[in-house]
């Protein structure tokens, strides 16, 4: 119960959050509180080798060291990182590193795996070359630079 209350307090916070804070030098608040720097990172900058899927990444680092944990943030089908800007506030706010992550996610798997004869085994084929780069789908193209694995580390 208190878990869930303090969930519900820091997602008004990031909620009420200035909404003109970006860039670079934007911070998240919390009751007039600096909680995280908020920055964006350009996938190719931390590999020339990523060429799909280039939204920049939405990094937040907390003040004073947070809680040594990282919360990584995975957007769905067809969208970039920026579209989970309330969830990552609340992760940093609650003491996370954060990074959102951009990753091959276009199309969505529902426009073409459900037309194959085993569904199940296209989503997970498609989703573990998508994480890990191997080629084990004929549903996308992911090499090892682009799969979220290789973007993460780097």
């Amino acid at each position: 119960m208190r878990r869930r209350y303090l969930l519900s307090l820091a997602i008004l916070a990031a909620c009420t959050a200035d909404p003109d804070a970006t860039g670079p030098a934007a911070v998240i608040s919390r009751a007039g509180e600096i909680t995280a720097i908020r920055s964006t990172l350009r996938p190719q900058d931390t590999d020339p080798g990523i060429t799909l899927a280039l939204d920049d990444y939405v990094v937040r680092t907390p003040r004073g060291g947070g809680n040594g944990r990282l919360f990584v943030y995975l957007p769905s089908s067809r969208v970039g990182p920026a579209t989970g800007e309330v969830v990552q506030a609340v992760a940093a706010g609650l003491g996370y590193h954060v990074i959102g992550l951009s990753y091959p996610n276009n199309p969505g798997l529902v426009s073409f795996c459900p037309a194959t004869p085993d569904p199940d085994l296209c989503y997970e084929r498609t989703r573990l070359e998508v994480i890990s780069g191997e080629d084990l789908s004929t549903s996308v193209a992911v090499d090892r630079a682009n799969s979220i694995e290789n973007r993460l580390t780097r």
